[in-house]
């Protein structure tokens, strides 16, 4: 019982101790924060920390702790300290009860002390932070107090001291850097934008394809996805290929490019003769959008439109009289239109500064200050401007701003622009491959030829292409010279060395002191002691020393210690070198002196011996289109026997003939002359006109014209048909059967016989069918039916005929007025007009037919089809006539 008692007593005075504890503790952390006061700093430690050993949950001596470490003057003063305790301090006191709480507010600890305390704290290392104004101190600021009440300020400050770092740096990698780590930061947009603009220089700064293509497959959201779309655009389309444009739409079928391809491609396709309707049916079954744009102006293409002028607007017909739709043009259009129709895709309209092109389906393709229009090709318009040119696309959009003094289709690939008397080159598409910097460009073939201050670079298409691909476009300009030898081969020259290049710019021949000759069967290649000849494969099949040298297409002679030799590989044809002298007279014949003998040698193996006396001369075809290598004669004369001989190239006799003269070769027919007459020889030497007549004339039509004491006849050189000389003037062919011929001051027919056909009745004969004859007399015209010898038409004032790819036809007025005939058709339109136009083209036109009422003040005018059938009437008031009448 006494234990029981004891241990009672001892657990009273425990519990009485421990309740003692808190009071106690406060009363430490005020008597600590009094002598805190005194700054007697070694004191307040040893009461801080003894009350800690005593209970660890002591947020009153953290509280005034935290204030030691804030104090200035305290040799250990140190802010992060100071916040470890405070926070310490905020976290014991959440674990303190109700009680004790009040006893911690009289000294006074609580919320609000403890919340200033930290704020205090907070705010030095935020003055702290704001001093240096670095990005490491602002980050450390936030990772050290991230309740902090500047967290939002010390973020804004940081984010702009980081980004200010971006910018010096000012690489993408900083910015890339600066928005991952800030992906809130304000200025996140701006650094977006500054990355984007740097990733697309520093990964296209070669400007090459291969850069632009892998930027965008590896970027593929970029903002700058439509710059770079035209780059590649006008890289891969500059061959103005229809493969690189179908390529580019399947690969870019979204981008805004896309159409300009389909555009291109079109238009390229149409001048290579591909109909418009197939081009829509071909790409509209692949579905691409943009051929929307395409289908207004596709069903114009082939057709060609006639303006009209109705109620104050210019309209256009077709070729059945329906009305263009659409167009109805309140602006005047050019004059021209009225001749011709528009005759093309464009119609210009508009007048001073206020002109404009439009499709036939009345869209605006360009408005500007221009004088003319001219199609260059492929869908591209010429615009010239006083002396400024541009070029604009038939689709709408600018190819080249008009700021050049000239601008030319090259090659169909091409475009030369020209400035200031120099020559630059650019895509159809308008990128400029080189500025304004040649005398010249021109294309052979595959090649392309520049000339720079005296000399020449050379490239090809390919080489061209690959360097626009490498953004790379530069010439070597290696030589003085070129001559194309054909559409693959050229010789570049250089000083006195001389090179065969292929179209791929191969050197066949090497660069050396040497001359290159192309001759039919290859090349020969001439050094200052020795001679080479190579075939079309440029191998060699030939080569020797020589001391002199001639030759002539596929022959060449050599002169070696005085003697010649000639040669023809590519005949097999060599000799020795054994004569005197040796002189080619033409492709065909060499002359040779052997010692006291000379002959002729004749290229398909012959030989004729010319005697001391002798005279030769060569005979060609005086007629253009036969004048062959195998129209080649030789004539030797004998002025002792009198006696001329022709030989042909097989050194063949075809006749020898005494006291006659060759005097002229015309196709197979030789004209000869003896005694002053003359006569007719074919290549067979057969004479099939004795030399009989005063002259012959060159023929026409196959028809050698003869004259005898003043009288024509005519021989036929495919038949050898012979009309004797009886007509007064020359007979000309009308048809296969007939003739045209002249008596008693007259005109008429006769045929193969030398029979008249009719009477010989007229003045003037012109064809117009092979039965039917336009005749003059008397002062009219009339179409005049040969074989049955009556007029089918007659007393014509006026007869004009017209060009027409169908029949014949002429405008012709008659007592009543104007109309149209045809060879075929008749009368077209009955001749009652008082004037009469053909407006249009040979192959596309209408008939212009006006009727004036001059009591009303009215023009009535018929629109006729070629076929003579009405398809519009309008009328016109005196004032509106002259805005349609074509003036030519």
């Amino acid at each position: 019982m006494h234990g029981y008692h004891k241990m009672k007593r001892g657990l009273i005075t425990a519990l009485v101790f421990f309740n003692l504890i808190p009071a106690v503790l406060a009363q430490n952390a005020k008597r600590a924060l009094l002598l805190l006061d005194k700054e007697d700093f070694s004191k307040v430690e040893q009461i801080l920390l003894k009350s800690i050993e005593k209970d660890s949950v002591n947020p009153s001596s953290y509280y005034v702790y935290s204030r030691l470490f804030l104090n200035e003057t305290f040799p250990r003063y140190n802010l992060d300290s100071g916040y470890l305790l405070i926070l310490k301090a905020i976290d014991h006191y959440g674990l303190i009860d109700q009680k004790e709480t009040e006893r911690l507010n009289k000294i006074p600890v609580n919320d609000s002390t403890l919340s200033i305390q930290k704020n205090i704290i907070d705010s030095l290392a935020y003055q702290q932070a704001l001093k240096s104004n670095t990005e490491p101190d602002y980050n450390l600021f936030l990772k050290k107090h991230p309740t902090a009440l500047q967290v939002k300020q010390a973020k804004t400050l940081r984010n702009q001291v980081a980004y200010q770092q971006a910018k010096r740096i000012n690489t993408y990698q900083s910015y890339k850097d600066f928005m991952d780590k800030y992906p809130e930061a304000a200025e996140f947009s701006e650094a977006t934008s500054r990355y984007n603009q740097l990733l697309f220089a520093e990964k296209t700064k070669e400007g090459s394809l291969a850069s632009y293509e892998h930027f965008l497959k590896e970027q593929p959201q970029t903002p700058f996805r439509e710059i770079i779309e035209k780059d590649i655009f006008e890289i891969t389309t500059a061959n103005n290929q229809k493969a690189s444009y179908k390529g580019f739409i399947e690969q870019y079928p979204r981008s805004k490019y896309a159409k300009k391809a389909l555009d291109y491609l079109y238009y390229h396709q149409i001048e290579h003769g591909q109909s418009p309707a197939d081009f829509l049916n071909t790409y509209a079954a692949k579905g691409i959008a943009v051929i929307d744009s395409l289908k207004k102006i596709i069903p114009y293409h082939d057709q060609v439109l006639f303006p009209i002028y109705d109620n104050g607007q210019y309209k256009f017909i077709d070729q059945t009289g329906k009305l263009a739709e659409g167009l109805n043009l309140d602006s005047p259009i050019d004059e021209v239109y009225y001749c011709t129709g528009d005759g093309k895709d464009f119609i210009v309209a508009g007048k001073g500064e206020k002109r404009y092109i439009l499709t036939k389906s009345g869209q605006k393709i360009f408005e500007g200050r221009f004088e003319t229009v001219v199609p260059l090709g492929y869908g591209l318009l010429k615009t010239e401007h006083r002396t400024n040119h541009g070029v604009i696309h038939s689709a709408g959009w600018q190819v080249l701003n008009p700021t050049w003094d000239d601008i030319q289709l090259l090659a169909g690939q091409f475009l030369t622009i020209e400035k200031d008397g120099l020559l630059g080159l650019a895509t159809l598409s308008g990128r400029i491959i080189f500025t304004p910097q040649f005398q010249d460009i021109q294309v052979e073939g595959n090649d392309l030829i520049f000339e720079k201050e005296g000399k020449i670079a050379l490239t090809n298409h390919e080489n061209l292409f690959s360097m626009l691909a490498l953004n790379n476009p530069v010439l070597q300009f290696e030589y003085d010279d070129y001559q194309a030898v054909s559409e693959r081969l050229i010789i570049a020259m250089r000083g006195n060395q001389e090179s065969l290049l292929n179209d791929k710019l191969e050197k066949l021949i090497p660069l050396k002191n040497h001359t290159i000759h192309d001759q039919p069967h290859g090349w020969f290649v001439i050094k200052s002691d020795s001679l080479l000849v190579y075939d079309h494969q440029v191998k060699q099949v030939f080569a020797s020393e020589y001391d002199k040298y001639q030759f002539k297409e596929a022959w060449f002679g050599l002169k070696r210690n005085d003697k010649w030799a000639f040669f023809n590989p590519h005949q097999r044809v060599q000799t020795d070198f054994e004569f005197d002298s040796l002189q080619f007279l033409s492709a065909n014949m060499v002359y040779l002196v052997k010692d006291t003998e000379s002959s002729i040698y004749l290229a398909e193996g012959g030989t004729v011996e010319i005697g001391e006396n002798q005279k030769f001369r060569l005979l060609h075809s005086a007629l253009k289109e036969n004048n062959g290598d195998n129209l080649e004669y030789l004539v030797v004369t004998d002025p002792k026997r009198r006696l001329t001989t022709v030989y042909n190239l097989k050194g063949e006799k075809v006749r020898a003939l005494t006291n006659t003269q060759i005097n002229a070769l015309y196709g197979d027919y030789f004209i000869i002359e003896k005694n002053g007459k003359k006569g007719l020889m074919n290549s067979k030497g057969k004479v099939v006109l004795a030399t009989y007549y005063d002259a012959i004339g060159k023929p026409g039509k196959g028809a050698f014209t003869l004259l005898q004491r003043n009288k024509f006849g005519l021989f036929m050189a495919g038949n050898e048909l012979t009309i004797k000389p009886e007509y007064e003037s020359a007979l000309s062919v009308y048809n296969e059967h007939l003739f045209v011929a002249g008596k008693s001051g007259n005109k008429g027919f006769i045929d193969h016989q030398n029979n008249k056909t009719g009477a010989f009745a007229f003045e003037k004969i012109a064809y117009w069918s092979d039965s039917l004859a336009a005749v003059y007399r008397e002062g009219a015209w009339g179409i005049y039916d040969i074989y049955n010898e009556e007029y089918v038409i007659e007393n014509l004032s006026g007869f004009q005929t017209f060009a027409s790819s169908t029949e014949k036809k002429a405008v012709v007025r008659g007592e009543k007025g104007y109309g149209i005939i045809g060879s075929e058709a008749g009368t077209i339109i009955n001749p009652t007009f008082d004037d009469l136009q053909v407006i249009g083209s040979e192959d596309t036109y209408l008939f212009f037919c006006e009727k004036h009422v001059r009591e009303a003040g009215l023009y009535v005018v018929v629109y006729y089809n070629k076929q003579g059938q009405m398809i519009r009437r309008q009328v016109y008031e005196e004032e509106d006539y002259d805005k349609i009448y074509c003036p030519d």
